[in-house]
């Protein structure tokens, strides 16, 4: 199916109309568009303004086996997620709410590694970073291969490394790896920080 938007360029005002599919298949271009947060980027043909655009859709991929349903909004989480309900359920399926979390599972997927995982170790480092820092502390965490293998800390405006620890991944998976994947779900920061709390708390 099919999405039709219209818009018109904040540039020279242009009316355009531009068609989306609502399964959108991450093959090597499609990801490499992402890579460039272009996967939604529309050219106005008149002045080549370009025009960033984020918009409900499941990214597919076929290869690997996974399916990233993006919503933009919360109250149009069933409706995304009925996209993909006649598929092949034997897929990862995964929530993000935009293309940098989508970008993110990409690489976590492609490396054939475990997301629960990879989540609960960013929300242990956040955890402690925030305790250093102070809880009002402007902070991200995400998990990347290019150029390196890392975990790329954005706080307070500034980008920082952090080493991957395999040993630290593996022992994280053998903990956490028995999670159901029959259904689309949300496994970012405060699922991580449930996950850990119940841990705390059994």
């Amino acid at each position: 199916m099919i999405q039709e938007f219209k818009l018109t360029c904040g540039r020279c005002e242009e009316e355009l109309s531009v068609n989306f599919y609502d399964l959108l298949p991450l093959d090597k271009t499609n990801k490499k568009l992402l890579k460039t947060n272009d996967l939604f980027t529309v050219v106005c043909p008149k002045c080549q303004n370009k025009i960033k655009l984020n918009y409900d859709c499941v990214l597919v991929d076929e290869k690997n086996k996974y399916a990233l349903a993006l919503v933009v909004e919360d109250e149009d989480k069933e409706k995304v997620i009925s996209l993909f309900e006649n598929h092949d359920q034997n897929y990862r399926k995964r929530i993000v709410k935009n293309q940098q979390e989508a970008l993110e599972k990409t690489f976590i997927f492609d490396s054939h590694l475990n997301d629960y995982a990879i989540e609960i170790m960013k929300a242990v480092h956040k955890i402690g970073l925030l305790k250093e820092f102070g809880s009002d502390t402007d902070l991200k965490i995400y998990y990347t291969r290019e150029p390196i293998v890392c975990f790329v800390i954005l706080m307070n405006g500034e980008s920082y490394s952090l080493p991957f620890e395999k040993d630290f991944y593996d022992q994280v998976v053998r903990d956490y790896l028995n999670e159901d994947e029959t259904n689309f779900k949300e496994v970012d920061y405060d699922w991580a920080v449930r996950i850990l709390s119940e841990e705390v708390n059994a």
